[in-house]
C-alpha cells in the first residue's frame, strides 16, 4: 500500500454539511467519496462537473425554457387583448343594434373607450 497523504480543502460549511449528509445516505465516509472521485479523474484523466441547475436543466436549456415561456406569456396577453376587442366589437354591435337613437362611430368609440378606462 501506498503512503498516504493529507489534503486539506477550504470549502463552504453548509456545503460540507450537505456533502456529508450525501455520504452517509450512500452509507460511505467524506474521505472515501472524495478518494473515489481523485480516483476516478486520474484513471480517466477528466474531470466531470455538472452545470446542471437546480431544476436539471443545462444553462442553454434553461436559457431556451425561459424563451419558451416568455413567448407563452406573449402570446396569451395577445390572445387576452384579442378577447377583449372581440368583447368590445360584440358591445358595440349590442349597442348599435339595441339602442333607439342612432349612434355614429365616434359615439361607439367613446362609449368603447370609458369602458376600457373604467
Amino acid at each position: 500500500m501506498s503512503e498516504k497523504a493529507t489534503l486539506t480543502v477550504r470549502t463552504d460549511a453548509v456545503l460540507k454539511k450537505q456533502f456529508a449528509v450525501l455520504c452517509d445516505a450512500i452509507g460511505i465516509p467524506v474521505s472515501m467519496a472524495v478518494n473515489a472521485m481523485i480516483k476516478q479523474a486520474v484513471r480517466k484523466q477528466e474531470i466531470k462537473i455538472s452545470a446542471l441547475d437546480v431544476n436539471g436543466f443545462t444553462p442553454s436549456e434553461a436559457k431556451e425554457l425561459l424563451r419558451r415561456v416568455k413567448e407563452f406569456e406573449a402570446e396569451q396577453a395577445r390572445m387576452k387583448a384579442m378577447n377583449f376587442t372581440e368583447n368590445a366589437l360584440d358591445e358595440a354591435d349590442y349597442y348599435a343594434e339595441n339602442d333607439s337613437r342612432r349612434l355614429n362611430h365616434e359615439e361607439v368609440f367613446a362609449g368603447l373607450r370609458a369602458k376600457i378606462n373604467a
